[in-house]
């Protein structure tokens, strides 16, 4: 393999395992979200059920 080569593959390589970091870091924000959200609706669906409770 040239040095060209090698060059061009460890740049792909960084460039790669840059994005599945940022790609770990946006599943990771979005299953926060995902359980903020979850627990939202479970606070609604208490505050309905205790409205039809009266």
């Amino acid at each position: 393999m040239t040095s060209l080569t090698k060059d061009a593959n460890r740049a792909a390589v960084e460039r790669l395992i840059q994005c599945a970091s940022k790609s770990v870091a946006a599943f990771a924000e979005l299953d926060i979200r995902l359980d903020e959200t979850t627990a939202a609706m479970r606070e609604a669906a208490q505050i309905m059920s205790q409205r039809r409770k009266g």
